[in-house]
């Protein structure tokens, strides 16, 4: 079995799309790790990816944006449509390189760009959806209330900060861009077998928002991970979360 992690850099619609390869076989299935919003290649997708590298799957974890090394700039670009448009990117470089079969694992707000993806892809072979934003309408209510949303709308920037207390100002239309991606409403239309990963104690997402999505789908099913927040990890032990994923691709 061949162990390999390089750096790659190729052609996307907003520059350069950075990722990491992980080969670990000739096989023609490769999995795309999709980072949550504000995070990057570097964090829990680079986890997945070597969990999978350990059953043979071949990886490519990206950067959607200059969160990371891509060069999407986040503060003014970041938005579904844009995402959608990256990961497309990233399927059209790892057919290129001969990969047939590829699969799609999405964390958080990456887990609804994936969703998104998916809807208009049905040769996806598999879809994963770890801690999903399922519909950011209703997930944007409870985080603002109304009144803030009308705020941020009529100034056009949302502005929050990171947790190192640096204030970011991203434009408005990262929230509106999500609505017409709801799971709830669109769903049904993706076959592609799915797994969804759930944490019980997750304040990010709600946890219940998973139970009613997972319904919606016509070839999903759920794992919730009793005692994990959003990170899906239980007191830094994250083996279930991981040992769910490995299963369903085995």
């Amino acid at each position: 079995m061949i162990f390999l992690q390089e750096k790659v850099f190729f052609d996307g619609p907003f520059g350069k799309i950075c990722g990491v390869l992980h080969k670990v076989d000739d096989k023609k299935e490769i999995a795309i790790v999709v980072h949550g919003f504000r995070s990057n290649k570097e964090t829990g997708a680079k986890n997945v990816s070597e969990e999978l590298n350990k059953i043979g799957i071949n990886a490519l974890r990206i950067d959607l944006d200059n969160m990371g090394e891509s060069e999407l700039d986040f503060l003014t670009k970041v938005n579904i449509p844009n995402y959608i448009k990256q990961i497309e990117a990233s399927m059209d470089y790892c057919k290129g390189l001969g990969y047939e079969n590829i699969s799609l694992i999405g964390t958080s707000y990456g887990g609804l760009a994936v969703f998104a993806v998916a809807l208009s892809h049905p040769e996806i072979k598999r879809l994963v959806l770890r801690a999903p934003v399922v519909d950011y309408k209703e997930l944007s209510l409870k985080e603002y209330g109304k009144e803030k949303l009308a705020e941020f709308k009529e100034q056009g920037f949302v502005e929050y900060y990171s947790g190192a207390g640096d204030l970011y100002k991203v434009t408005f239309d990262y929230i509106k861009s999500c609505y017409p991606y709801s799971m709830y409403e669109r769903a049904k239309d993706v076959a592609i077998p799915t797994l969804i990963i759930q944490g019980d104690k997750d304040e990010d997402v709600d946890p219940l928002a998973a139970k009613r999505a997972v319904k919606c789908f016509p070839n999903a099913k759920l794992h919730t991970v009793k005692g994990a927040g959003h990170n899906l990890g239980v007191n830094g032990n994250f083996s279930e979360a991981h040992k769910v994923l490995v299963d369903f691709f085995k």
